[in-house]
């Protein structure tokens, strides 16, 4: 329980570091630097391969890690390849909602993108993959500062990409085609690992539903309900169920409050912030990792990924500090001059601003 609330605790501290103007610049360079060194690990991993790996003392799981053909799907410095993915995918949906003035910021961050994606593909990470394009096509319904026009550009330029891609590398592209179409496979592998466990979760939870399991072993409390192969699981393989079993359905509405609150404060500033590109892009980039982050959790245990919360409540962080308000505006005309104005009495100090409507 003390690791948990150190995770909570940390988590609220490193969200209000962010909300700062005076941090924000050195913390953005710190994520952006993380997530080089982070990919740089995946390199080395998939490059030396899992036997290299297992050489130098890395203990490598029955499955999760290594694929069905005997490599591995590189997970960095995280628990896992999934985690590792959704944290790639927020990191990526930050960067390609960020606001850069400057081109050559904008050509950077692009190539940072793209980067991104390619380590991102790369993981294997079905969940993660379906996360960014559910939280992409979520943010593009919403914004209010797309350029429609623009975007259909950058898609029909895009197009040709992929086609000479497939056409040099078709192997790949049959690789991780063949792993996407698994997803409606109940018979494949970790698809029925996970319905099995979500089931025996559910019938533990089912016994237990007010106050839950505590610390207590999941693997014991579930062993009636699955098979004996996956009773060296620890917890549920899902994050929802896991504070469900945990935390009973207290705990549970607790955690998904957070991100209710915190998707609904986002959605509203969105809709209510004027039309300014930069500051909506930062709104539009923490709703984006969150949702990411909520999509994902449904695949995968997150709970321990203690590099993962700390790097969402960070974003969460810059985005919600749009929230404040600068003032009530009155818009009224001016009797002298005969000319619009816009009354504005800020919070801070009553003063009065009066400046020229738009």
């Amino acid at each position: 329980l003390s690791s948990d609330l150190a995770k909570i605790i940390s988590g609220v501290i490193f969200y209000r570091l962010s909300k700062s103007d005076q941090l924000k610049p050195d913390i953005i360079r710190g994520l952006f630097t993380a997530f080089l060194v982070l990919i740089g690990f995946q390199v080395y991993q998939t490059y030396v391969g899992v036997y290299r790996l297992i050489d130098i003392g890395y203990i490598a799981p029955q499955f999760n890690y290594n694929t069905a053909l005997g490599d591995m799907r590189a997970f960095s410095t995280f628990l896992t390849p999934v985690a590792f993915g959704t944290y790639l995918a927020m990191i990526i949906s930050f960067l390609m909602w960020s606001y850069a003035e400057k081109p050559m910021i904008r050509f950077f961050k692009w190539i940072f993108i793209g980067i991104g994606i390619i380590a991102l593909i790369f993981t294997e990470t079905r969940g993660a993959w379906i996360a960014f394009f559910l939280s992409t096509l979520i943010i593009l319904m919403i914004s209010r500062v797309i350029s429609w026009t623009r975007l259909m550009i950058f898609s029909i330029l895009f197009i040709p990409i992929i086609t000479i891609s497939v056409m040099l590398f078709p192997e790949v592209f049959v690789r991780y085609a063949d792993r996407l179409s698994t997803i409606t496979d109940l018979t494949y592998s970790s698809n029925s690992i996970r319905l099995q466990l979500w089931t025996g979760a559910m019938e533990a939870i089912s016994r237990n539903w007010l106050i839950g399991y505590g610390q207590s072993d999941f693997a014991l409390a579930v062993s009636s309900y699955i098979p004996q192969n996956l009773s060296t699981f620890t917890h549920p393989h899902e994050t929802y169920l896991e504070f469900l079993f945990k935390y009973g359905i207290v705990g549970f509405l607790l955690y998904i409050s957070l991100f209710i609150i915190t998707v609904y404060k986002l959605l509203k500033t969105i809709r209510e912030l004027p039309i300014d590109k930069r500051k909506l892009s930062i709104v539009a980039s923490a709703l984006g990792a969150s949702l990411i982050f909520i999509f994902s959790s449904f695949t995968e245990s997150f709970w321990g990924s203690y590099n993962l919360y700390i790097t969402l409540f960070l974003i969460i962080g810059f985005g919600t500090q749009q929230n404040k308000k600068e003032g009530n505006c009155m818009p009224h005309m001016d009797k002298e001059y005969n000319v619009p104005l816009v009354r504005c009495t800020e919070d801070a100090d009553q003063s009065v601003k009066v400046r020229w409507a738009d």
